[in-house]
């Protein structure tokens, strides 16, 4: 009983290690019931594999056959086809159908996280039936190190393109989402299937270059997983705006006046203006002509314009303020360099901070007024 306890402890330790270290690296973290939920997903899709795999033994005769009477050529059509293929596929249905398209999906770190726990899900019961069944301790540290790790790459792999095609969903770009949708199981597959091939291979130059392999594998994966937890970004925005009725949108369509909305959306969880512009950086909904707002999270001038850089609203006219805090003159001309309000004519103001005279003629050197025929004071 002990025995079997500690290969059991030996089968789920890694996978345990695996799905820590990335829930930790999700800075909003995802619910545990999803990811127990993920978990069980990848416990069936070894069911599922099982199935697929019976059919296509029966289809295709070769797969039933032994590893050590297949050539070099049959054994890369059951590495890359009869395992990693239908493998990476059952655990892509899953992540696809219950991760990519759950609600919980919101940063683009998620997505890593689903794939990693469907796929060690399936491999924490494929490394049951291994290590208990063959009730040896060496080949369940071998694979805790190898098999496991491995599955947890294919997955980073698989997250990190749907993270891309969640991405481009978002932009309404169906070209760019569906060929990295076409990526995240594509390259899971090669990457399993080399892995694969290199241990059926069964030849020396084969073992270098698997252990190269898992060198290489292991390192970008590591990589990949911390650039998109480091970069991760909002892609769910938390306030979007119906532009026709101003009602609350919900997956870009407004469920008050059925307004679909079609342009880009932003990734950085701000809501779009009606036209898509982008929003400012201060979270605020767009303005009416959808300018951007300015940098003091203050409303836009009538017509749109900018605001100026001192959290005032605009002139009527919408010409820029001047760099006193002042409103524009009437005519909306440049303010004086001594906090003054203009002349009626909007001349400019003298050197000694006063009005003009009524024909707006130069003041004396004296701070005086001009006599009524502007000669010179005494």
């Amino acid at each position: 009983m002990i025995y079997l306890i500690t290969l059991l402890f030996i089968a789920i330790l890694p996978v345990a290690v695996i799905c820590r270290y990335a829930y930790n690296k999700d800075k909003n973290k995802e619910p545990l019931s999803m990811l127990i939920k993920l978990l069980i997903y990848g416990v069936v899709s070894c069911f599922l594999v099982l199935i697929i795999s019976a059919i296509l033994g029966e289809i295709f005769p070769l797969f039933n056959r032994e590893l050590r009477f297949m050539s070099l050529a049959e054994k890369v059509l059951y590495a890359f086809i009869y395992v990693a293929l239908v493998e990476e596929f059952c655990k892509w249905i899953f992540v696809y159908t219950k991760g990519y398209k759950s609600e919980h999906f919101d940063q683009l770190y998620d997505i890593i996280v689903y794939s990693i726990f469907v796929s060690l899900g399936f491999a924490v019961f494929e490394n049951i039936l291994y290590v208990v069944l063959q009730g040896n301790i060496t080949v369940g540290i071998i694979r805790a190190i190898s098999a496991v790790p491995g599955h947890a790459c294919d997955a980073i792999f698989m997250g990190y393109y749907l993270s891309l095609a969640k991405l481009y969903s978002r932009q309404n770009n169906k070209t760019l989402e569906n060929r990295n949708i076409a990526f995240s199981i594509f390259v899971p597959t090669i990457l399993h299937g080399v892995y694969d091939f290199c241990i059926m291979a069964d030849a020396g130059i084969f073992v270098l270059a698997f252990l190269l392999f898992i060198i290489f594998l292991y390192n970008i994966s590591i990589k990949k997983l911390k650039l998109v937890a480091e970069n991760s970004i909002d892609l769910n925005p938390v306030n979007v705006f119906c532009p026709q009725c101003g009602h609350q949108m919900i997956n870009n369509h407004c469920p008050n006046c059925n307004y679909q909305l079609n342009g880009p959306m932003p990734v950085n969880n701000q809501a779009p203006s009606p036209n898509n512009y982008p929003m400012n950086n201060y979270n605020q909904a767009p303005i009416p002509n959808n300018y951007p707002m300015n940098n003091y999270n203050q409303a836009p001038n009538p017509n749109n314009y900018p605001m100026n850089n001192y959290n005032q609203a605009p002139n009527p006219n919408n010409y820029p303020m001047n760099n006193y805090n002042q409103a524009p003159n009437p005519n909306n001309y440049s303010m004086n360099t001594y906090n003054q309000e203009p002349n009626p004519n909007n001349y400019p103001m003298n050197n000694y901070n006063q009005a003009p005279n009524p024909n707006n003629y130069p003041m004396n050197n004296y701070n005086q007024t001009p006599d009524a025929n502007n000669y010179n004071q005494n």
